[in-house]
């Protein structure tokens, strides 16, 4: 399954604490599954969370989440899936990103997505 993952208009990986909220539900999206990271050395990303649901309750659950609060500048994408193939979507980017924090992984059968790419912080 092809993903299109969320990037802001100049291309780059959008910053958690800045997303417009009502964004997401004037795009149409409203399920599918998110990925957060913060910038690691060398440009290597640190995926701390796969998350999936109500995109737009989700991400703000997060944003007020105190483990989120407190580091400025984490990046986010998220991408619309249908709610029948969350589970699944969200198990495979759990399997592949291994992030740090975050719920254990759907006990479902894996579904193969792409990856967001390059998930380096990139100044916004």
């Amino acid at each position: 399954m092809q993903l299109q993952w969320e990037k802001g208009s100049k291309n780059d990986w959008r910053v958690l604490d800045k997303i417009d909220l009502d964004e997401i539900d004037q795009a149409g999206l409203s399920h599918g599954v998110f990925v957060i990271w913060r910038h690691g050395t060398r440009q290597i990303a640190v995926i701390l969370y796969v998350g999936r649901g109500t995109l737009r309750r989700e991400l703000a659950d997060c944003r007020r989440d105190p483990l989120f609060r407190g580091e400025p500048g984490l990046r986010v994408t998220w991408a619309r899936v249908e709610p029948a193939e969350i589970d699944g979507v969200a198990a495979y980017l759990c399997e592949q990103l291994r992030p740090v924090w975050g719920e254990l992984a759907p006990a479902v059968e894996p579904k193969v997505v792409n990856l967001p790419v390059r998930m380096t912080a990139v100044a916004a």
